[in-house]
């Protein structure tokens, strides 16, 4: 035996005995048995059962431990009170009931806010000239509405207190240049005496040849030439935005950029938020060019790090950006002739 395990698998052997009988030894005298007399059956029984009922919990415990970190992002872990919210509420009717109560519906009453919108121009048009689409400025009550449910949606069903951003594309002396038009803020960030600024405008970058890493070098690079320009970088902005993934989840932003992975021309942004979401503004089946279907990005940031897990993430936050899409094309002007 001593040859097959060899010295150091006996010795290891040997205290993992000596181990199972001090842990005898202590189960006994948790329970008052004394060492002394023999051990009835039923005492026998029952520190068993005790017995059973440690290793099972022991081994919930790392089997939990270990689902959440395949759970995380990109090796970054979820947190284990967060893992098993995510895991109740996927299997029960909260996550629908939210989605049909808190987000369809609001999304419905924006569609009809800009039917309505559409159909009076049509009718107050001069001259049979033809009318130009409607903006997100002439709905922006309506859609504040629905970035409000995005957050309480994220709160209720995930307890992710996130602020939620809208960003829209547009072309600016040939350059793609991504532009706030919503934010809904955090609980967190809104007790704050401190607020973020509102008016930053991202310069994208596109190239579907690079990684993740080399969109983060190429983000600093712009900075350190451009670093006092007008426009902003975020390389996580211009990794969905050129690649074919239309999402990219980060449990620790600070972890990502020791890690060469993440860049951001914002010198503070860990006041505000340590892990973010970014999902592409694009329809679930995209049949034109990728390039041309994007209309910008939804964001997600929270002041806390291991918030995400990276599947039930996707779906609800990948929704809201399908939600956000159809509605900016229902933006475009319909002929009702």
């Amino acid at each position: 035996m001593i040859k097959k395990l060899g010295i150091a698998g006996f010795i290891g052997f040997i205290a993992d005995l000596l181990t199972f009988f001090q842990f005898f030894t202590w189960l006994f005298k948790l329970c008052g048995v004394n060492n002394d007399k023999a051990v009835t059956y039923n005492e026998w029984i029952s520190l068993g059962g005790l017995f059973l009922i440690v290793i099972s919990l022991v081994s919930i415990v790392i089997y939990a431990e270990k689902k959440r970190r395949n759970a995380g992002t990109h090796n970054i872990p979820c947190g284990l009170v967060p893992y098993v919210r995510y895991k109740w509420y996927n299997k029960n009717h909260t996550m629908l009931s939210s989605i049909h109560r808190e987000l369809y519906h609001r999304m419905e009453t924006v569609k009809k806010r800009i039917l309505n919108l559409q159909m009076e121009r049509y009718r107050n048009r001069q001259n049979q000239e033809p009318l130009a689409p409607l903006s997100i400025n002439d709905i922006e009550e309506p859609m504040k509405n629905l970035m409000n449910a995005f957050h309480s949606t994220l709160y209720q069903v995930f307890s992710i207190d996130a602020t939620i951003s809208l960003y829209l594309i547009s072309d600016t002396n040939g350059e793609t240049i991504l532009k706030r038009s919503l934010l809904q803020r955090s609980v967190y960030e809104a007790k704050r005496n401190v607020s973020r600024s509102t008016d930053n405008q991202y310069i994208i970058h596109r190239d579907n040849e690079l990684g993740i890493g080399e969109f983060a070098a190429r983000a600093k690079r712009y900075h350190e030439r451009n670093g006092n320009g007008h426009y902003k970088k975020n390389s996580y902005f211009d990794y969905v935005l050129s690649t074919s993934h239309n999402a990219y989840l980060s449990n620790d932003l600070k972890k990502d950029e020791q890690n060469d992975d993440f860049f951001s021309s914002s010198n503070h942004y860990l006041q505000f938020y340590e892990s973010m979401g970014v999902f592409a503004i694009v329809p679930p089946e995209c049949e034109q060019e990728r390039e041309a279907a994007i209309k910008g990005l939804l964001t997600f940031d929270c002041h806390k790090t291991n918030r995400f897990s990276e599947e039930e993430c996707s779906l609800m936050m990948g929704l809201m950006a399908h939600f956000v899409y159809d509605i900016l094309e229902s933006l475009k002007f319909v002929s009702y002739e």
